[in-house]
């Protein structure tokens, strides 16, 4: 029996609630499912922003840095409410921004947006506040100023700032078009995350090999290529040492001497 009121059927309300929004999260990966539903966000999008129809083009972009070590930023590309993995972009930041999110958001929208040619995204949404939001539309100057539509979502609240009025917009935290751009800032951010874990492994097998004597850069290069990881290679044999083109017996045993009194040492 399905309640009709009382405790029991407020369960039921929200349980229904966070289906349909585990559901809308799911039905752009499956490009079958949901169509009318996406149709109907972006329309919903374009009455919510002020546009001329809905948006074909979402882009979204993140940094991430970890106390301004390996600092990156991503953008990620949805093309009619589905994502456009061609579009997805990767952006390594300089050292003297590494701890200045803003500027890394600044620096990546300007040379995502010089990049382009005669098309810009419609909607360019950015994960963050209105520091990010100001750093994103500066950056971009006045040449798409009238072509894309700015707004970023901030954490927790998931308040929408637009443009460069910046003006504030509230949407139900089960509403439809609020529950796309989130997933939308979520894919950005899984993006970027997996772009800095790479950067620090590959960061950390570099500094790791600059300690083996002997072993010239071409040699630590092969090495990243072929084994992508510290721990791959520390736990690597001789044998699959040598694999690696114009690496002998005698220096696989070295490298492989190296990281066994590596080991040794911190037990």
């Amino acid at each position: 029996t399905v309640p009709k009121r009382g405790g029991n059927h407020q369960l039921l309300e929200l349980a229904q609630k966070n289906l349909d929004q585990f559901l809308f999260r799911l039905s752009w990966k499956h490009p079958s499912a949901g169509k009318e539903k996406v149709e109907a966000t972006l329309e919903g999008l374009a009455d919510i922003f002020n546009l001329e129809g809905p948006p074909g083009w979402i882009v979204c972009i993140d940094a991430s840095t970890i106390q301004g070590s390996w600092p990156v930023a991503a953008i990620v590309s949805f093309r009619d409410g589905y994502p456009d993995k061609s579009g997805y972009r990767r952006f390594s930041m300089p050292e003297e921004i590494s701890r200045n999110d803003p500027a890394m958001i600044a620096s990546a929208v300007k040379r995502y947006l010089g990049a382009l040619e005669d098309e810009y995204p419609d909607i360019f949404l950015i994960d963050g506040g209105i520091t990010q939001l100001r750093a994103a539309v500066t950056a971009a100057g006045t040449l798409p100023a009238e072509r894309i539509f700015f707004v970023s979502i901030a954490k927790k609240e998931e308040l929408l700032l637009c443009g460069i009025s910046e003006r504030e917009i509230r949407l139900p935290m089960d509403s439809t078009p609020l529950t796309f751009l989130r997933s939308v800032r979520d894919e950005a951010h899984r993006f970027v995350l997996h772009y800095h874990q790479q950067k620090r492994s590959r960061g950390s097998l570099r500094s790791v090999l600059d300690d083996i004597p002997g072993i010239g850069s071409a040699t630590r290069i092969r090495l990243l290529t072929h084994f992508g990881s510290a721990e791959r290679i520390a736990v690597a044999t001789v044998e699959e040492i040598m694999e690696i083109p114009g690496i002998g017996r005698s220096r696989a045993i070295q490298i492989n001497d190296y990281f066994q009194r590596e080991k040794e040492s911190s037990l």
